[in-house]
């Protein structure tokens, strides 16, 4: 799973989302394919790994990305 979070509204149409959690602030979700660039640029998405959500380097940008866009 390639895991990636947004803090806008958007998410990438056409592709396959497999986990989708909703927070106040924010949208966390897991793609079975890795976004394409414009994907990335149009609805500001954040990178955090590929692998599972309890994996130690996931959680740990899942931190740093949360710290860096201010919440």
């Amino acid at each position: 799973m390639y895991w990636y979070l947004t803090v806008s509204n958007k998410c990438p149409k056409n592709r396959r989302i497999a986990i989708k959690l909703v927070k106040a602030r924010y949208i966390l979700f897991a793609l079975t394919v890795e976004a394409d660039i414009s994907a990335i640029k149009a609805c500001k998405l954040i990178y955090l790994g590929n692998g599972s959500i309890n994996d130690k380097h996931i959680q740990g940008a899942l931190i740093r990305a949360i710290k860096a866009v201010g919440y």
